[in-house]
């Protein structure tokens, strides 16, 4: 028999599961299967490919590195959660909650979340809000930014944005991301 615990990202217990042969896997998916809330849920790194996390409360989780490749996160709530360097490939996120997460250097499920692939930033967006790097805000917000604006962000950023912003904004139409739905909120990301 194999334990295994999941703490939140404060090192307060979540759940214990416990049968042959256990997996972070095994025990996230009986934590979800029994109704377990996994607000805060320290998953930095696990793999959960495949995982049927349908319905799950992952708000403020950290899934940084997190491999979520063609999980099943149907209704799930990760806003808030840190999905920073997470694999989205092939995820389920119809109705995912997603207000708020952090999705620097995600790889998206391209449907959902997207990314755009240029040489100086990481870029990804949603179907309302477009994250360059480090920095997120909505598309009304990224194309009302200054000069000035734009280079207070980084060193780099004036010269990428003036080289790319046509770019990204082209591909975004022509590729837009795919609203979650959530409560009939438009998903967004900080």
């Amino acid at each position: 028999m194999n334990t295994i615990t999941i703490k939140n990202i404060t090192g307060t217990i979540l759940f214990t599961h416990t049968c042959e042969d256990n997996t972070v896997k095994l025990t996230v998916e009986q934590a979800v299967r029994v109704g377990v809330n996994l607000w805060g849920a320290n998953l930095r790194g696990v793999n959960l490919e495949g995982g049927n996390l349908r319905d799950a409360n992952l708000m403020v989780a950290d899934l940084r590195w997190a491999n979520l490749r063609g999980a099943n996160l149907e209704g799930g709530n990760l806003r808030d959660a840190n999905l920073e360097g997470a694999k989205l490939r092939g995820a389920d996120l119809e109705g995912v909650d997603l207000i708020d997460a952090n999705l620097w250097d995600t790889i998206g499920d391209q449907t959902y979340i997207k990314n755009i692939d240029t040489p100086t930033y990481k870029v990804c967006y949603t179907s309302d809000r477009l994250q360059i790097g480090c920095k997120n805000y909505s598309f009304e917000e990224w194309l009302k930014f200054s000069d000035e604006e734009i280079e207070a962000m980084d060193r780099e950023a004036l010269s990428f944005w003036e080289e790319n912003k046509a770019y990204i904004f082209d591909e975004i139409e022509a590729n837009p991301a795919k609203p979650t739905n959530r409560g009939g909120v438009i998903c967004s990301v900080k």
